[in-house]
């Protein structure tokens, strides 16, 4: 179900290698003056280390930022086993192969994306770690709370199956290579303005949000369609959002209409895509393998995969406006991943070549 008025805007791909070359600028809130360069990150699981995060940023939003947006538009991830969703069908198709197939992802003109870096934000943890900058180890940094989705990051985009989903819905075809979806790193973030006491009144909106990216972007200096941030927030966290249309409130099931989304929107002339990851260790959200680091991860996959082929709301989905990661809502295996290798319970994703949920083409 896709969410807000459709805009007509296009965006111009990026088709160049991904360079990060950029350094961090001064970061709003942070302590220390080190500036440390940007560089691709895939985390290992050496010396028993999931993680291996770099820290890019420690920042504070400021009290009462607020950003003008233009063009704002948001999908969002449905409760699990709600009736008011309808439960999609998936499977083998019996009426040949895609494109005929109703469940098939039709290509609709708008951008997907082929050569994005992905940066995690860290919201409020509980957790901070030692002196920035900080590379992440299980015992000192906010990724650990969330069971190391960059981690996930890493490996996926480097996975000789899950790395190239992507390959046959990229217009133009994309480069058959490796790695074109790195992840760069994290942010440690403080926003005073949201309190995660488990009630509307401290919860995140869309205002927030966008203060958020704003402050993430302007801490880094990497801004644009080529970069896409997630948003993770604690334990107890709502977020209510009007362009969504409900709110995430485990505990309020009169208001509880989703588990994440993904957005894209227009500050200060940039184009910024995101998606936005509430504590997903909760009832309607849960990977079957119920641990934090497969219930965030699949849900990051669900999101990755969905902005990275309709970041506009305008490019691949379905008759019925389901994306990538909408129609195998309720499909889920085990992959190993490599470096490690590391064992995750997570959502397939459809692949029009084989008209099925899979984990590669």
């Amino acid at each position: 179900m896709s969410f807000g008025t459709q805009g007509a805007r296009r965006a111009v791909l990026a088709v160049g290698a991904l360079a990060i070359g950029a350094l961090i600028a001064g970061c709003s809130g942070g302590s220390n003056s080190t500036t440390p360069t940007i560089s691709q990150n895939n985390p290992s699981s050496a010396a028993g280390v999931q993680g291996g995060e770099r820290e890019l940023a420690r920042v504070t939003v400021p009290l009462g930022m607020h950003v003008a947006t233009v063009n704002l538009h948001t999908h969002a991830m449905a409760l699990l086993g709600r009736p008011s969703f309808k439960i999609p069908w998936t499977g083998k198709p019996n009426n040949g192969s895609c494109p005929t197939d109703p469940q098939c992802l039709v290509y609709h003109g708008g951008p997907v994306l082929f050569n994005t870096g992905a940066i995690n934000v860290y919201v409020n943890p509980s957790q901070t770690g030692g002196g920035f900058p900080n590379t992440c180890t299980v015992a000192n940094c906010p990724p650990a709370q969330w069971g190391f989705p960059g981690g996930f990051l890493g490996r996926y985009s480097n996975n000789a199956e899950m790395g190239h989903i992507l390959d046959q819905y990229e217009m133009p075809p994309g480069p058959n290579r490796n790695n074109r979806f790195p992840y760069i790193g994290y942010i440690t973030m403080t926003d005073s303005m949201i309190t995660a006491n488990n009630t509307k009144a401290g919860a995140v909106s869309d205002a927030r949000i966008t203060a958020e990216l704003t402050t993430a972007q302007a801490a880094v200096g990497l801004t644009g369609d080529r970069f896409m941030y997630h948003l993770f927030y604690v334990q107890n966290q709502w977020l209510c959002s009007a362009n969504v249309g409900g709110c995430y409130s485990p505990g309020d099931n009169l208001d509880f209409s989703f588990c994440a989304f993904h957005g894209n929107q227009t500050i200060s002339g940039h184009d910024n895509i995101f998606s936005v990851e509430p504590w997903q260790q909760v009832s309607g959200c849960t990977a079957p393998t119920d641990t934090i680091q497969n219930d965030t991860s699949s849900t990051l996959s669900h999101e990755w995969t969905e902005a990275l082929t309709d970041p506009h709301l305008d490019a691949w989905f379905n008759s019925s406006g389901s994306e990538i990661g909408d129609i195998c809502r309720f499909n889920y295996s085990t992959i190993s991943m490599m470096p490690g290798p590391i064992v995750y319970n997570i959502q397939e994703e459809w692949i029009n070549s084989v008209g099925a949920c899979a984990y590669g083409p």
